[in-house]
């Protein structure tokens, strides 16, 4: 089983995969600081989930080709995604692609279209969690493609500064 450590949250580090959410002033007008949605379909969905205790192994990726995707903690709470950069149609991730990526609780992300998945992973320590998603309204319904992991990868959830 391959292992990953999760790697610090930078606009670079993160890039390939999409943009890091982060506070702005109220008044602050649209620029650089704000993310790029792409949303092909008639209805946008922005909800609440809860988002139970899973663990830290993981076999399957999942992605989307019809939208970006808006995910981060209510709650505040540090949190952990897996991703790996979009491919095309029939491409599916290199293990050497796969990342993890910690998330501190006042930071969301925004994944490219077609970025790869899995998450959000919560400490060891917490039952469940909330966080806000931003997607189509029918996105797990028919447009959420998975992969198979060839072997599962274990993810170290450790906090980063």
């Amino acid at each position: 089983m391959e292992s990953l450590t999760p790697l610090l949250l930078t606009r670079e580090s993160f890039a390939p995969f999409g943009e890091i959410i982060a506070p702005i002033p109220n008044n602050a007008p649209y620029g650089d600081q704000d993310v790029h949605l792409e949303l092909y379909g008639p209805t946008v969905r922005f909800y609440v989930m809860t988002v139970a205790q899973g663990g830290n192994r993981i076999t399957q990726l999942t992605r989307h080709q019809r939208c970006t995707q808006c995910l981060g903690s209510v709650e505040g709470e540090p949190w952990w995604l897996i991703v790996a950069p979009p491919t095309g149609p029939d491409g599916v991730p290199t293990p050497e692609q796969v990342r993890l990526f910690h998330i501190p609780g006042a930071l969301g992300v925004k994944l490219h279209v077609g970025t790869w998945h899995a998450g959000p992973l919560l400490a060891a320590t917490r039952a469940s969690g909330l966080f806000y998603n931003l997607e189509l309204h029918d996105t797990n319904v028919s447009d959420r493609d998975c992969h198979e992991l060839l072997s599962p990868v274990e993810a170290h959830l450790l906090s980063l500064p």
